[in-house]
């Protein structure tokens, strides 16, 4: 009977396997069945784009790379190499076996994931805590992140002359004159659309959400 702790990554993850009931018989027979246990340390990436290569590396506990001597799987299926990548997306399966003293480790399954990131819309509220009629756009924002999460809002706050805000941003003049911001209430999607009142949600969303062409 012997323990041992191997550690299988990749540019995605990072996990502990832990070997526990790891044996062989006089025999020297090998082992069956899985025989190790993973514990999630630190996600480095949870997710993968389409058609990223994703290389699996597996470290013992003492240091030793055994990674060449290691047969990868993927879905049940065998890889050449240490390296997957899908054109499809969806949820994966890897486990990696070996052998030291003609025993086969394996590893229990560790699940990832194969994505196509969506598109966030960032909606920039030019306001003002002195500013009477600014609140229509702060609604119309809040309406709008009730029907998506795919929303990155920010309050950008002025101070007008005689009515300092105390959330007054000090280098809003250099967004004033990029985005041509002259006069409240003001709103921007994702700084080339003017939000013009009466603020319609569907400006907002129509591309919150949309998948992107990133590694296609």
């Amino acid at each position: 009977m012997k323990n041992k702790i191997l550690v299988l990554t990749s540019t995605f993850f990072m996990a502990t396997l832990l070997l526990v009931s790891c044996s062989r018989t006089e025999e020297n027979i090998p082992l069956g069945e899985d025989t190790t246990e993973i514990t999630v340390q630190n996600f480095v990436r949870p997710a993968s784009l389409r058609n990223q290569e994703i290389p699996f590396t597996v470290i013992t506990q003492t240091g030793v790379d055994v990674t060449l001597e290691s047969q990868f799987y993927v879905d049940g299926e065998p890889i050449d190499g240490n390296v997957f990548s899908s054109s499809e997306v969806g949820e994966f399966v890897a486990y990696a076996t070996y052998l030291e003293d003609g025993v086969e480790v394996s590893t229990t399954p560790e699940n990832f994931s194969v994505i196509i990131p969506k598109r966030k819309v960032v909606l920039e509220d030019y306001t003002g805590t002195w500013c009477g009629f600014c609140p229509s756009v702060a609604a119309a924002i809040e309406e709008a992140a009730l029907q998506s999460d795919d929303l990155a809002i920010v309050a950008i706050h002025i101070t007008a002359n005689s009515n300092p805000d105390p959330m007054h941003f000090n280098d809003v003049e250099i967004l004033r004159d990029a985005f041509e911001i002259d006069g409240l209430p003001q709103a921007r999607i994702d700084r080339s659309q003017f939000w013009f009142a009466p603020y319609f949600i569907s400006d907002a969303l129509e591309n919150a959400g949309a998948s992107t062409t990133s590694a296609v």
